[in-house]
């Protein structure tokens, strides 16, 4: 095979002496060089493709989290799509004071009463504190081991459990009710000036819910509640009674919430969102999962709340660089990474300065594409003030 290709050759004075021509057909070895060669070029030509595409769709997402934020992060209501407003009732007035030990002593008896329904085999009042404190007796310790659910009960759940969306929910509310406590006016006049807000991540386990809910909740403060939408449709009526039933909890539902996805963040920020725009004057939020319970009473967490005096308490921790993962490697983190627990407190000028900070959208959408990136959020945020607000 005989290739065209010329080459000049020079004598030492510069001049050219003629031209010619080489024969590939002579140099097998250079032969499978050059296609080697090729091969290489075509690979990167690929690889270069590639990271073009990413690019592209990384500068595609960015701009719709900065020009449309709420078409990044949709909110969907379970029944309805109307925003609703949920405010103070200006005629609710509290004249009494409540110690809190009193108040501690009063949620007990209630949880006490609560708890009866579905725990067979209590021990004797006091076993939350001695439990607590590592003083029960061998035999408390032997029955609270044996709990279990007190399966009398359940004849009062399938009023709760088949509700119908498009029916009366009176007989759901008030088997709810019935069931587990929940307070018709706040208890003192501290908690009614210092209301708090919840955002709350479920999926599972209708019963833990109830109980969280009935532990948590106060007629004064703001709850919402994310269900993921591929839990099963009972889950969902079920989770629809709160809204049905409360005027302050609301309930949507999010797309695809899988352990370690973006969809974690993304439906802990639906919430956030909605209750960053509801006509509710309430102070400080707290995320939830679906499976915790509270240690502390609404008026200790109201006291505990005004003493962080408005600043960010979420846990800090070094970031794995071994998080980095996929097209990540290729993206500048738009803030300096730092790890941390999806819990977190934050006052309400925090969410607010988040919802509207530049720099937040696009660390959302950096952290899209990486790994447990729920882990990589209020950590984050909070490492970096500066740099974020």
């Amino acid at each position: 095979m005989r290739v065209p290709l010329f080459i000049p050759i020079d004598d030492p004075s510069g001049k050219v002496l003629k031209r010619t021509s080489l024969d590939f057909s002579c140099f097998g070895p250079c032969q499978r060089k050059v296609k080697a060669c090729l091969s290489v070029l075509f690979c990167l030509a690929l690889l270069f493709i590639c990271l073009y595409l990413d690019i592209v769709a990384i500068l595609f997402w960015d701009s719709l989290l900065r020009h449309s934020p709420n078409r990044a992060l949709p909110l969907r209501s379970l029944k309805r799509q109307e925003k609703r407003e949920t405010t103070l009732n200006p005629l609710i007035t509290i004249n009494k004071t409540v110690e809190l030990e009193t108040r501690n002593q009063q949620l007990r008896e209630i949880l006490n009463n609560s708890l009866t329904h579905w725990l067979s085999d209590l021990p004797d009042d006091g076993w939350c504190e001695r439990m607590s404190n590592g003083l029960l007796s061998d035999e408390e310790a032997e029955r609270l081991a044996s709990w279990n659910v007190n399966q009398s009960s359940e004849r009062y759940l399938p009023d709760i459990k088949k509700q119908n969306p498009t029916e009366m929910p009176e007989a759901g509310c008030k088997n709810l009710k019935r069931l587990f406590p929940f307070p018709d006016e706040p208890a003192t006049e501290e908690e009614l000036q210092f209301p708090l807000a919840y955002g709350i991540l479920v999926y599972k386990s209708p019963l833990q819910v109830f109980l969280l809910m009935s532990a948590i909740y106060q007629p004064q403060n703001a709850y919402c509640l994310a269900v993921d939408d591929r839990a099963d449709e009972q889950f969902k009526k079920q989770m629809n009674l709160f809204m049905d039933c409360f005027p302050n909890i609301f309930v949507m539902t999010v797309n695809k919430v899988e352990w370690c996805e973006f969809g974690v963040v993304r439906g802990v920020f639906n919430c956030l969102r909605y209750l960053s725009e509801l006509d509710h004057k309430w102070r400080y939020y707290q995320y939830l999962s679906g499976v915790d319970l509270p240690l502390k009473t609404n008026l200790e967490m109201v006291r505990i709340f005004k003493r962080l005096n408005g600043t960010i308490n979420a846990e800090i921790l070094p970031f794995e660089t071994s998080r980095i993962v996929g097209s990540q490697v290729f993206m500048k983190s738009p803030l300096t990474l730092w790890k941390s627990s999806l819990s977190a407190l934050m006052s309400r000028e925090t969410v607010n300065a988040i919802l509207s900070s530049n720099k937040v959208r696009q660390q959302l959408n950096y952290l899209k594409f990486g790994y447990c990136s729920d882990e990589a959020l209020w950590g984050t945020i909070a490492g970096n003030p500066k740099g974020t607000f």
